[in-house]
């Protein structure tokens, strides 16, 4: 069915600086005035209209035949996407919850990053690292459907951080645990995944933050970003350069000498012979320096790190005020098919620290400005003078001897060497 369209010319106030103010009030008010007409109007008109007066003569309303639409999980050449929306979450601990058929209806749909401990009421009971806020546990879950054209890929979910004794299940089966809560992590999805366009998998995820955990506010579960990898089944690894710059400090000016080292993984079940391929790019995505190739051998459900040099005329370096990035870009070829490309963000930089002049960022003295948080030691020694020392544990037995000394004569003079220090 054609509707017709009506435009509305609603007008606009020229030539402002002619009037004066009292002369823009009048003029702005006619100008209202006419548009609230205008859509008066047309209001009406629509409204006491029948359905005629705006279909065409003979037409005719067609109904298509009902379609169905998958929604990939990834871009198209996209390597690595968020995985972030639509989570379910509940917070304290619960029968079942990693299996696949467990009922999450009730739970709060969250989005990561997410911290469960920030939106809870301040207690007493905690403590004062924690912001006097509790953790515990709390579950997530997530349901996606694979389209078939995944099934021979390799898919990788990564965690860039799980506050914390994170468990990770797939479908009901537990892909493993990672109890540190500072540290990426990842899991291999491939084997458990169904990849049929149609049936549903759940993703589920535990943490449980066992306060006291740390010396400073932590919060607690899935408070970084979470990321879907789809790789062919021969690719580059998790993690999977290493790129250093070889004596920068005196080349830097020249030719300066770059080690790759790429972590190659075969998935596949059979061996493979590939080429891997590394580009330096500038900023703007131009090749800075030699492409170096290599032909490898892998065989079946192996890994293989290849080892590279590039070359590249005084690159501009990294500091501070200049944060100048370059990219390594990884290829992995095979039959003139590039079955990967995995990028990695570098700055030339050298650095030393000295213990007469200090810390230097590429032959030049910078001041570090920050605090401490390594622990500092107060006590009271023999003649019961206060002392401070940095990143001591004397032990709760002779701390407790010197506490008992002078008490009260030790807190003035400790309070003192506070002040001093």
């Amino acid at each position: 069915m054609n509707n017709q369209v009506f435009y509305i010319y609603l007008g606009t106030l020229t030539n402002q600086n002619s009037y004066s103010i009292r002369e823009k009030e009048e003029v702005m008010k006619g100008r209202w005035n006419q548009k609230l007409c205008a859509v008066a109007t047309v209001s009406m008109l629509l409204s006491s209209a029948p359905v005629g007066v705006l279909a065409q003569e003979n037409a005719r309303i067609t109904q298509s035949d009902p379609e169905e639409v998958y929604v990939d999980i990834i871009g198209d050449g996209q390597r690595t996407t968020l995985f972030n929306e639509n989570w379910k979450f509940h917070r304290g601990d619960i029968n079942d919850a990693q299996n696949k058929d467990y009922n999450d209806s009730t739970w709060e749909t969250v989005n990561l990053p997410h911290d469960y401990s920030i939106d809870q009421d301040f207690t007493t009971s905690g403590e004062a690292e924690s912001g006097f806020l509790p953790g515990g546990v709390g579950w997530y879950r997530k349901t996606f459907v694979v389209p078939k054209k995944y099934q021979e890929k390799q898919l990788m979910i990564e965690f860039d951080g799980a506050y914390m004794n994170a468990e990770v299940y797939l479908n009901g089966t537990k892909l493993g645990e990672h109890p540190y809560g500072y540290t990426a992590f990842a899991f291999d999805l491939t084997e458990g995944l169904i990849c049929d366009g149609e049936t549903e998998n759940v993703l589920v995820v535990k943490t449980n933050n066992k306060i006291p955990s740390s010396r400073w506010y932590s919060g607690s579960g899935i408070y970084r970003d979470v990321k879907l990898t789809v790789t062919d089944k021969v690719h580059v690894g998790y993690n999977g350069t290493k790129i250093i710059a070889k004596d920068l400090e005196n080349t830097k000016d020249n030719n300066v000498k770059v080690d790759v080292t790429a972590t190659i993984d075969n998935d596949s079940d059979t061996n493979k012979t590939i080429t891997v391929k590394n580009t330096l790019l500038d900023a703007q995505g131009n090749a800075a320096g030699s492409t170096v190739t290599n032909e490898v051998e892998l065989a079946a459900k192996s890994t293989k790190d290849v080892k590279q040099e590039v070359s590249v005329i005084a690159p501009k370096l990294w500091s501070t005020e200049d944060t100048n990035l370059y990219t390594m870009k990884t290829e992995i070829v095979a039959d003139n098919k590039v079955l990967d490309t995995y990028e990695t963000e570098y700055g030339f930089r050298y650095f030393d620290f000295d213990n007469n002049t200090g810390f230097s960022l590429n032959g030049e003295k910078i001041k570090l400005k920050g605090v401490t948080i390594i622990p500092l030691e107060m006590y009271i020694d023999e003649n019961g003078r206060a002392k401070l020392e940095i990143g001591v544990c004397r032990g709760k037995k002779n701390y407790d001897k010197r506490e008992s000394i002078a008490k009260k004569d030790a807190r003035r003079k400790m309070d003192r060497a506070i002040k001093r220090h």
